[in-house]
């Protein structure tokens, strides 16, 4: 059986009591729904390098807060993010045949995140940054449980060393 690819980024799993938060997002960022955030070196959001430690998931467009227009990728604005990365998300990952949930449990044997904005997946194939941790199967659009082969959808958590929590220093939308 084979699985549609419908690589969309990520979504947290269970959205009940999560942490919502807008963020500022310095000009140059191009990110879009389902995108990964990183706290970049100089302490602001950046959705370019998985170098840094992650913050969440990205929920729509950048935009600005006074008005909610929603601005090109060349200028400042703010994004809302899911800010408590140690949630389960679900995500399309390449190859869900070389996947086996319990060897991504230690940061050394986690996957990548990989793809352009808008169409982040988990790719097994690298573990350069090992941000992610395979949990097991998720379901497909259709409600049927995703196979174990190409583009499986699976749920997965980022790994503990990869993370930077982000508290009640930024604007909660909740």
């Amino acid at each position: 059986m084979s699985n549609t690819s419908r690589r969309k980024g990520f979504a947290l799993k269970n959205q009940e009591n999560a942490r919502l938060s807008t963020m500022f997002l310095k000009a140059g960022n191009i990110s879009q729904d389902g995108d990964v955030g990183y706290l970049g070196s100089d302490g602001y959001p950046t959705t370019r390098n998985s170098a840094y430690p992650i913050i969440g998931a990205q929920v729509g467009g950048i935009f600005k807060k006074e008005d909610l227009t929603v601005l090109v990728t060349a200028t400042d604005g703010d994004f809302a993010i899911f800010t408590d990365p140690r949630e389960d998300h679900v995500g399309e990952i390449a190859d869900g045949n070389r996947t086996d949930p319990f060897t991504t449990w230690t940061t050394s044997a986690a996957f990548d995140v990989a793809g352009a904005a808008g169409a982040k997946y988990i790719n097994q194939a690298t573990s350069v940054y090992n941000e992610i941790q395979v949990l097991g199967p998720s379901h497909e659009s259709n409600g049927v449980m995703s196979a174990y082969d190409t583009n499986q959808k699976v749920v997965f958590r980022f790994t503990p060393a990869n993370i930077m929590p982000v508290h009640s220093n930024y604007e909660q939308l909740q």
